[in-house]
């Protein structure tokens, strides 16, 4: 019995990859000043690239991995501030003490999925899996504050600090964590043979930022929205 159009037999289907352009609800849209995506550095949009594998099960079923890269993560709303004192930096005579806010703005991943494909039809399938996400750079705001005997601000350096890479600093390092594992869960609609959008939701499963980096009950976890559009090679 020959299987329908609709669900080719896996081996008919072969081998799949692709590559992808993909934006994320947090973090790829505004606030061009954060955005040091390095093709696109300063625009209001942040579009990151992406390859895939799919290899198929059966004659409805898929794996698929990946990886994407430059995948951004607004964090403005969770006011992530790290404080370190720097007594070097006090150097305004009435000044008692110095100390560096460094406020996370946004962050990079390298991403790696691997998802369960179920194909409803010929053209849509659904899918769900684990991602791994391994931090690739950190941008934020960094300033020196001075202080006197009575806790007073007196001076700040600069007055109105710019967002910068500051992936390789020591308040990067302290407190945030290096790897952060996502469930995932999306949709892919081809849109001719070669061409299809997809939409996906990750969650994540571990937090962020290490313990105690922020205060003892602070908790921040990576949920957001991502869209793509790829092309498909193979079968």
């Amino acid at each position: 019995m020959t299987a329908p159009a609709s669900t080719p037999p896996a081996a008919a289907r072969g081998l799949q990859w692709g590559i992808r352009l993909n934006v994320n609800s947090a973090g790829s849209f505004g606030d061009a000043q954060s955005n040091f995506n390095p093709l696109m550095k300063g625009a209001p949009l942040d579009v990151y690239p992406g390859v895939f594998v799919r290899h198929p099960l059966s004659q409805k079923l898929d794996l698929q991995a990946g990886i994407a890269l430059a995948s951004p993560v607004d964090l403005q709303r969770e006011k992530l501030v790290h404080t370190m004192m720097r007594p070097e930096r006090a150097v305004s005579p009435q000044a008692t003490y110095a100390q560096e806010n460094i406020t996370f703005d946004r962050l990079y991943y390298i991403d790696v999925p691997l998802t369960l494909q179920y194909r409803l039809s010929s053209r849509f399938s659904v899918g769900s899996g684990l991602q791994v996400s391994v931090l690739q750079k950190a941008i934020g705001e960094k300033q020196f504050q001075e202080y006197d005997r009575m806790d007073m601000m007196i001076a700040r350096d600069p007055e109105v600090p710019e967002p910068e890479n500051v992936t390789r600093s020591a308040a990067t390092g302290e407190s945030l964590n290096k790897l952060d594992l996502r469930w995932v869960l999306g949709a892919h609609y081809r849109l001719g043979v070669r061409w299809e959008i997809s939409a996906q939701y990750q969650k994540g499963l571990s937090g962020i930022v290490k313990d105690n980096a922020f205060g003892q009950q602070y908790h921040v976890r990576n949920s957001f929205l991502q869209a793509g559009v790829g092309f498909r090679f193979g079968k």
